[in-house]
């Protein structure tokens, strides 16, 4: 087995259990699911805190549960029964713990399963270049994998709201979102993502010296303190620069049923956020643009949105074919802290730059430093970055979900199309679609 070698231990606490030796810091993945105790196939977590009568497992999307001595429950070993969820459950940091975790069990999985979650990267430290962080999965590792080609996903008791684009006319589409606008430039299209189950896309078309696009806003009420929205979107190759995209995720106190602005200006962290994963103009490269009541002001005295990239090599939009996009955001709790986090995934991968994770941003990690209103990851750098107090008041919460496209640069009469597909908001890591096991149903 690969454990004596990628984790021998050092004399510290261990649990024996069917034939296994449990060590802190050995990887784990459940191998059934369990949907009465929210434990699924495929989970993974990593083992934080263990005595011989105790083990603490920290899962990927940093929710951590206690796992008792008599617990262990399920044939041949293959889950683990729970006790109770941890209400101050403690999440833990590379040396110890940070606070207010939800909770969770993983099952006992061998370690040769768990030797090969890590080697292919099924889940990534944020503090891969030595930076504290918690454990975030990659991959086809999330929500979706569960459901071939998305289809069913909309039962999964984790998702807050799926748009597939599946109805029968736009007019029904439209019906569940709160607003729209640009309803001229929208259609029902048959252009779909690699492996999907659905019938239609929702395409959206921008003239040049014609209105500025079109978007879809949701309210995810009652709010939530950690989302991941992933989303499928296509360029046209001929697409004209764009100004602003999203899926946006973000809180408004109170809640509207429309997006609210507040472009340049910093939220005072009683009344907005903002964040989303945007192309960035003619230079096709993905990159955060973020509000908060911590950014730091631009050389124009302004207050404009914050990009987490900068200087460094992008992650790069291909136009002409499917990407999946997932971001994820997790607010601070209390308020009075900065333990907020944000990242995003390119087709299931996490970004990496010398070393570290550059697009999952949280309090230490990652390495680098400000330029004016710009962070700059640097792993040689002895800063870090300081972290989100995304909020100073507990009932701003994740409470909406944008969909928009915003060009404002387009020659007249030049002709942008954008294709948006397979819409998941959820609370729990999605992932990519996963290739159907036979023939797609559509």
């Amino acid at each position: 087995m690969l454990q004596p070698a990628l984790n021998p231990g050092d004399g510290g606490p261990e649990v024996q259990r069917f034939g296994w030796t449990f060590r802190i810091g050995d990887r784990v993945i459940q191998t059934e699911n369990d949907y009465d105790k929210d434990v699924f196939n495929g989970n993974l977590g990593i083992i934080e805190k263990t005595n011989p009568n105790v083990c603490w497992i920290l899962e990927a999307d940093g929710r951590a549960r206690k796992l008792d001595q008599g617990q262990l429950l399920g044939e041949n070993g293959a889950a683990m029964a729970i006790q109770e969820q941890i209400q101050g459950a403690q999440r833990m940091n590379r040396e110890g713990c940070r606070k207010n975790s939800r909770s969770l069990v993983l099952g006992p999985s061998v370690l040769l399963a768990a030797a090969i979650a890590l080697a292919l990267g099924g889940a990534s430290r944020a503090g891969e270049a030595g930076h504290s962080g918690g454990l975030l999965p990659e991959g086809r590792s999330g929500i979706a994998a569960k459901y071939p080609g998305d289809k069913g996903i909309e039962a999964d008791p984790r998702l807050i709201f799926v748009e597939k684009f599946d109805e029968g006319s736009l007019e029904a589409v439209l019906k569940r979102w709160d607003s729209a606008q640009g309803k001229e430039g929208m259609s029902l299209a048959s252009d779909v993502p690699e492996g999907s189950a659905d019938r239609q896309s929702l395409l959206l078309v921008h003239t040049g010296g014609r209105g500025t696009g079109g978007q879809l806003y949701r309210r995810l009420l009652p709010g939530y303190r950690q989302v991941f929205a992933r989303f499928y979107v296509k360029f046209d190759p001929d697409c004209a620069p764009i100004h602003h995209f999203g899926t946006h995720l973000g809180g408004f106190r109170p809640p509207t049923p429309w997006p609210q602005g507040g472009a340049g200006t910093r939220p005072r962290g009683d009344d907005r956020f903002t964040t989303g994963v945007e192309p960035y103009g003619d230079r096709w490269q993905w990159d955060f643009y973020t509000y908060w009541q911590g950014m730091h002001v631009h050389g124009d005295g302004r207050y404009w949105g914050t990009p987490f990239l900068s200087g460094v090599n992008h992650p790069k939009v291909e136009r002409g074919k499917w990407i999946c996009v997932e971001m994820m955001a997790r607010l601070n709790d209390p308020p009075g802290d900065s333990n907020g986090e944000q990242a995003f995934w390119i087709d299931g991968k996490l970004w990496r730059v010398d070393g570290q994770v550059v697009s999952h941003v949280g309090k230490g990690f990652p390495r680098g430093e400000w330029t004016g209103g710009w962070w700059h990851p640097d792993a040689n750098s002895k800063q870090s970055f300081e972290g989100f107090q995304w909020r100073s008041v507990k009932d701003l919460a994740v409470n909406y979900v944008w969909a928009y496209l915003y060009i404002t640069k387009a020659p007249q009469g030049h002709v942008s199309k954008v294709w948006f597909d397979n819409i998941v908001v959820a609370q729990q890591y999605v992932g990519p679609i996963e290739p159907p096991r036979g023939p797609v149903g559509r």
